[in-house]
């Protein structure tokens, strides 16, 4: 989101500047989350190395000890599954940040809701692409439009070109609205003013 698309497209420069803030504490979010999930995955992979390095060490010791290869065996295999589980934790959740940015981008009205409509099982992230999301979206958006706001960002001005944002005849501007209440207003002074006589 660039300012100047924003002020493209006819939003005054106090409400882009307050858009681009917003925009920016999401982003340093964003960033500082998966900074600690990045963290984490690295320490898990220096004690990954760690216990592989003394499962080693021990398994030269062992010599023909068949007992104590078969425990370092299930060591082994134990160490690898839990690095796996953390690598697919790890995916799934830069998956649901993915997915969670993707709604909000698509101003989702109540991203769970629309989130419980996708295919998630068809979603997958490859790098920094989420691959299965854009086209389901966009389909949900033409069947399901109510689900999703206007692409307006808040704090923008409605502009009404026509009808009467204060009620009455839609077919009838605001000035004419002005008017009609003007003309009622007028004719109660006159009628107070009779029964006063």
């Amino acid at each position: 989101m660039k300012k100047q698309e924003l002020l493209d497209l006819g939003i005054d420069e106090e409400t882009v500047k307050a858009v681009i803030a917003i925009h920016a504490k999401d982003i340093q979010e964003a960033n500082a989350k998966t900074a600690a999930a990045e963290q984490a995955r690295d320490d898990l992979q220096v004690r990954v190395d760690g216990y592989d390095d003394q499962l080693a060490e021990i398994k030269k010791s062992a010599g023909d000890n068949e007992e104590l290869k078969n425990q370092i065996k299930d060591l082994q295999s134990a160490n690898k599954k839990t690095a796996e589980d953390y690598q697919n934790k790890l995916t799934e959740q830069q998956k649901e940040f993915r997915i969670e940015s993707a709604l909000r981008d698509a101003n989702a009205k109540n991203p769970k809701a629309v989130k419980a409509l996708l295919d998630l099982e068809k979603v997958s992230v490859d790098g920094d692409n989420v691959i299965g999301l854009d086209d389901q979206l966009k389909n949900l958006q033409e069947s399901e439009g109510y689900l999703f706001g206007d692409k307006q960002p808040s704090g923008a001005k409605k502009v009404f070109t026509q009808g009467n944002p204060a009620g009455g005849n839609p077919d009838k501007g605001i000035g004419d609205a002005i008017s009609d209440k003007n003309s009622n207003l007028t004719e109660k002074l006159a009628e107070n003013a009779n029964k006063g006589e």
